[in-house]
């Protein structure tokens, strides 16, 4: 409900992007542009929330599936709740919306091209005034992608989904106090429902995937670890007691890549 209010939008054509060297197609030739861009005095720039920073988180793959997604801090709600020994308390968490959750897939005939995945990052902040904070990827082949991203000015690091639940049970608790706006994005519900809370990590089932899942788990992480230590008293979330303050952008565009 708190989505559908919001106006928060699957701004993709398709459920899953084919993107290869095969073709010329880019990932935002995918997407439907006027549903998260729009025009401010001669500026391209998200719709919602354009001054604050982005948060992304990239689950790498060639032959199966990646996943992107991209979300943002839109402040804080307060929560009650009680921990463990009956004491009721008080915090305010942080509010997440998400601005893109994709899927991709390989080509026909050749693998998913990493270096388009990079290129969107690139196309967001330079054609569509979109700011980041923190961009993650797996451990998996992500170190060229992201030391190139690092060396054009992206604050990046590696976020292994496989390695500790702390980001996945904080997701958790954000859609279980209504702290999150997301479209229904049809791969990512598909693999919730499978998903398995196992000994060591959050896994899946052996002909299933979490690919889509890992890259929104992963940019709620990076989003609400942006406002300091995800630690809580009372849980894996942070408590805060101030919504974080953004620069205007700085982007000046002539071209207008919205259709």
């Amino acid at each position: 409900e708190m989505s559908e209010r919001e106006r928060v939008v699957n701004p993709c054509k398709v459920d899953l992007i084919p993107l290869s060297d095969e073709n010329d197609q880019e990932i935002w030739h995918f997407l439907d542009h006027p549903k998260f861009l729009t025009r401010r005095q001669s500026q391209v720039v998200p719709i919602h929330n354009p001054n604050a920073l982005r948060f992304a988180h990239i689950d790498l793959a060639t032959t199966s599936m990646a996943g992107v997604s991209i979300c943002h801090l839109v402040g804080s709600q307060k929560v009650d709740g009680l921990v463990k020994d009956g004491k009721v308390y008080s915090e305010y968490r942080l509010i997440v919306q998400y601005d893109m959750i994709l899927t991709i897939i390989a080509g026909r005939t050749k693998p998913i091209s990493i270096e388009k995945i990079q290129r969107l990052f690139f196309w967001l902040r330079k054609e569509c005034g979109v700011r980041f904070g923190k961009v993650t990827a797996d451990s998996w082949q992500s170190a060229s992608i992201l030391q190139m991203m690092e060396a054009r000015g992206f604050d990046t690091d590696v976020l292994s989904m496989d390695r500790k639940k702390g980001p996945y049970y904080a997701w958790r608790t954000g859609f279980e106090e209504l702290r999150i706006r997301a479209y229904r994005q049809r791969q990512m519900m598909a693999e919730l429902e499978t998903l398995n809370d196992g000994p060591d990590k959050i896994d899946h089932p052996p002909e299933g995937s979490k690919d889509t899942t890992d890259s929104a788990a992963g940019a709620y992480w990076n989003a609400i670890s942006s406002q300091g230590d995800t630690s809580s008293e009372h849980g894996t979330e942070p408590a805060i007691h101030q919504e974080q303050l953004d620069a205007e952008p700085t982007t000046n565009l002539e071209e207008v890549p919205i259709t």
